[in-house]
């Protein structure tokens, strides 16, 4: 199973980072992490992404995200300090499952209307 990462968009001011990051937790030994990739987001307007191949963690937790470092900041200057967009894309696989649930659910929902 592959998962990848992408982030159109970082427009945060220069005293902040992003990293985004795959993870992949034991919930067997305590939520360990045993796979961590990272990637540090680059600079406003560029894009990027972070793919990782999972297929030798099959059953355990898969964590996706980003975290950003810097000094600590009033919410009242959110808007000027920017932000970050990110956009986690499972594998295709991914996509037919919830294709072919979505249409299970259909027929179940069509077969109580009938009878």
């Amino acid at each position: 199973m592959d998962v990848c990462i992408e982030a159109p968009r970082n427009t945060l001011d220069g005293a902040y980072t992003a990293e985004a990051f795959i993870k992949v937790l034991d919930p067997g030994a305590g939520f360990a992490t045993v796979f961590n990739d990272t990637v540090l987001l680059p600079a406003t307007g560029e894009g990027f992404s972070i793919t990782s191949d999972l297929s030798a963690f099959q059953g355990l937790l898969l964590q996706t995200g980003f975290v950003v470092n810097g000094i600590n900041a009033n919410p009242d200057f959110e808007a000027a300090l920017g932000g970050v967009a990110v956009t986690v894309i499972p594998e295709p696989s991914v996509y037919a499952a919830l294709l072919g649930f979505a249409a299970l659910a259909w027929v179940v929902v069509r077969r109580r209307r009938v009878a």
